[in-house]
């Protein structure tokens, strides 16, 4: 294993692992990708 140091944002990577959960969980929906057009929307309401 080869480890790297890098940067990362943990709450931004935190809410983009749990929203692909909750979607695989609650819809049967990957959202690999497309966790930064649903997360909005889900604010919003």
């Amino acid at each position: 294993m080869i480890f790297t140091r890098a940067t990362l944002r943990l709450d931004t990577e935190c809410r983009t692992r749990s929203m692909r959960a909750l979607s695989r969980a609650l819809f049967g929906v990957d959202l690999d990708g497309r966790p930064d057009v649903v997360g909005p929307a889900l604010r919003r309401r």
